[in-house]
């Protein structure tokens, strides 16, 4: 069995941070804690309320180049030709929701040999914005 592992968005700095600890209840994520280097080189906990941060788990899988692929990642196939984010599918398996051709969606496993992670929704949202406009 593979440990699950997630990447946090903070909405505030906006940037990823990796948590130390997830706190739950009844089964919602509350609050975050991850280490936190400040300007003194010092390691710090911080806690983060849900409000102020967004979850990502990671796929497990990694794409052509051997980079991790988490949920919220934005992929490109084919020089760039399709562009598509990763959800997770109500069945657990994780999916490409391809922006062209519109609306399809593809298994991540599938083509994880050949896709590429080009940037992920909070950062190159734009990158999904082009691609649909253009279509």
């Amino acid at each position: 069995m593979r440990k699950v592992k997630y990447r946090v968005w903070l909405k505030g700095e906006k940037r990823y941070v990796f948590p130390a600890a997830i706190f739950l209840d009844f089964g919602i994520v509350t609050e975050i804690e991850y280490n936190d280097t400040t300007i003194s080189g010092e390691v710090v906990r911080v806690r983060r309320t849900f409000d102020e941060f967004v979850l990502e788990q990671s796929t497990g899988l990694k794409d052509k180049n051997g980079k991790k692929i988490y949920e919220g990642d934005i992929v490109s196939v084919y020089e760039g030709r399709y562009i598509g984010s990763i959800i997770q599918h109500p069945s657990g398996e994780w999916r490409i929701i391809w922006v062209s051709p519109q609306g399809t969606e593809d298994s991540l496993y599938s083509h994880r040999t050949i896709c590429k992670v080009v940037g992920n929704i909070h950062d190159v949202s734009e990158l999904l914005e082009k691609q649909y406009e253009e279509n």
